[in-house]
C-alpha cells in the first residue's frame, strides 16, 4: 500500500499501515568484545552443551585457548605447537577443532587439523583428561594425513554433520589458480569436502552412503568436489543445509548451499569455474550443468577472501532466527542473507553497526564461531579480540 496516495484514510488507519511496516523490519546488531589477547586466532567453538566456555585457536602458537567467564585461561587446553615445524608458511599452523555431539561424559574425544613440519594436513584425535580444562597432550592420534607440494589453500575445517559423521574440508593445495586441476581429481582429496565416520572403527570408515563410496575410481571419503579453498563452511542446526564459503581467485568470492537429503557428490567447478563463470574469462563452460552454481556472489573488489559463517538458530536475536551470516577477511566486510526455496533474499550488510562506538575495529575477520546456545561470534585476526554478536540496544 503506498500511503501517499490514500490521503483520505483515517489516521488510525495509517499510523497502524506504519506500524506494520516496520514491525517485520529486524532491529541492528552491535559487536561486543568478550575476550582479548589472543595470538591470530583462527577458530572457535562450543563443547555440546557446555555453555560456559568457549575453546578458542592461536593458529600460530599451535595452542587451544579456553575463554571462561570472560577470562581467556592462563593453562591452554592443548598446545601441539612442537608438532607445527620451526618456520610456518602464512597459511600453515592450527586450523580446526571439532568435538563430537557425544562429549562428555559417553566420550572424551576431540578432533584438530593441523599442518606438519613437512606441510602436510594432519586430522588427528585427542583425549581430555579428568580436569576438562586440559587435554591429554600425549594421546594425540593421527586420523588421516593429506600431503601436498604447494604451502597454500589447506582450508581444514571439521565439523559434525547431523548424522553424527565427521566432514573436513580441504582447500586445493595450490599452486594459484589449481594448474593440476587437484579439485576435479577423484583420486585426489585436494579440493573436496571429506565425510568420514570416526565412531564405529580405528581410524574411521566410509558411510556406505557416500556418493563414491563403492567408487573403483574416487576416494570414498570424498562427499563434494570442485572447491578451491572453502576455509569455512557449516551446518544449519535446523535443516542440516550445508553452506560453504568458497574462497576466490581472480573475479569473485561465492557462497555454497548444498540441501540436507541431496546425497552428496555435486561438483562445483573449480578450476574450471570461479564461482557463476569461468576461470580467466574462457567460455566453455557456462552451459555446463554438472557444475553446482553458487548461491550467491560478490565482487572482489568487495573483499577477497569470503568467511563463512552460520545459519543463526540462537534464542536471543529471534529476529535473524534462519539468516546466513558470513564476512570477508580481507575487507573486514560483514553481510547476512536468506536462502529460502533456492533463492537469495534479505541481503543485508552489518559492518558498520557492528563496529564497536562506530569505529574501524574489527580486523581481518578470520573466522565465525558458534557457543552451546547458538549465539554467534568473530574472531579478529589481526588484533586477537572476539567479539559476540548481539542486538543493538535501543
Amino acid at each position: 500500500m503506498d500511503l501517499r496516495t490514500n490521503a483520505k484514510l483515517p489516521l488510525a488507519v495509517v499510523l497502524l499501515c506504519m506500524l506494520s511496516v516496520f514491525a517485520g523490519a529486524a532491529p541492528q546488531l552491535a559487536a561486543k568484545r568478550i575476550a582479548k589477547g589472543l595470538r591470530l586466532p583462527t577458530y572457535l567453538c562450543a563443547a555440546p552443551g557446555d555453555a560456559s566456555r568457549l575453546f578458542v585457536l592461536e593458529k600460530e602458537t599451535g595452542q587451544v585457548r579456553i575463554v571462561k567467564e570472560g577470562k581467556v585461561l592462563a593453562d591452554p587446553f592443548l598446545d601441539v605447537r612442537a608438532k607445527l615445524g620451526e618456520s610456518l608458511k602464512p597459511e600453515q599452523g592450527l586450523h580446526c577443532i571439532a568435538f563430537p555431539p557425544d562429549y562428555g561424559d559417553k566420550n572424551n574425544c576431540f578432533y584438530i587439523t593441523r599442518t606438519d613440519s613437512k606441510g602436510a594436513s594432519i586430522l588427528e584425535a585427542y583425549r581430555v583428561s579428568d580436569d576438562p580444562d586440559v587435554a591429554v597432550s600425549t594421546s594425540g592420534k593421527t586420523i588421516l594425513r593429506i600431503e601436498q607440494e604447494s604451502p597454500m589453500h589447506y582450508s581444514g575445517l571439521i565439523a559434525f554433520g547431523l548424522d553424527g559423521m565427521l566432514y573436513y574440508s580441504r582447500g586445493d593445495g595450490g599452486p594459484q589458480g589449481d594448474p593440476f586441476g587437484h579439485a576435479q581429481d577423484l583420486s585426489l582429496l585436494l579440493g573436496k569436502i571429506l565425510r568420514i565416520d570416526v565412531h564405529k572403527r580405528d581410524p574411521y570408515t566410509i558411510p556406505l552412503d557416500n556418493p563414491f563410496a563403492n567408487s573403483e575410481f574416487a576416494r570414498p571419503e570424498i562427499w563434494a568436489y570442485g572447491l578451491r579453498n572453502p576455509w569455512r563452511f557449516s551446518f544449519d542446526s535446523l535443516t542440516g543445509d550445508l553452506y560453504i564459503g568458497d574462497v576466490g581467485y581472480q573475479t569473485k568470492e561465492e557462497i555454497d548451499v548444498e540441501p540436507a537429503g541431496s546425497g552428496g557428490g555435486r561438483n562445483y567447478g573449480w578450476p574450471t569455474r570461479e564461482a557463476d563463470g569461468c576461470q580467466g574469462g574462457a567460455e566453455d563452460c557456462d552451459d555446463d550443468s554438472s557444475f553446482a552454481k553458487p548461491v550467491h556472489v560478490y565482487p572482489r573488489s568487495s573483499g577477497q577472501a569470503v568467511i563463512g559463517g552460520y545459519v543463526y538458530r540462537g534464542k536471543a536475536m529471534p529476529e535473524w532466527h534462519g539468516a546466513y551470516f558470513f564476512a570477508d577477511l580481507i575487507s573486514s566486510r560483514i553481510w547476512s542473507m536468506r536462502y529460502v526455496d533456492g533463492a537469495v533474499t534479505e541481503l543485508i550488510e552489518h559492518t558498520n553497526s557492528l563496529e564497536p562506538k562506530g569505529k574501524k575495529t574489527i580486523n581481518l575477520i578470520s573466522s565465525w564461531g558458534l557457543d552451546a546456545n547458538g549465539e554467534m561470534y568473530l574472531c579478529d585476526y589481526l588484533d586477537g579480540d572476539i567479539y559476540k554478536i548481539l542486538k543493538a540496544r535501543e
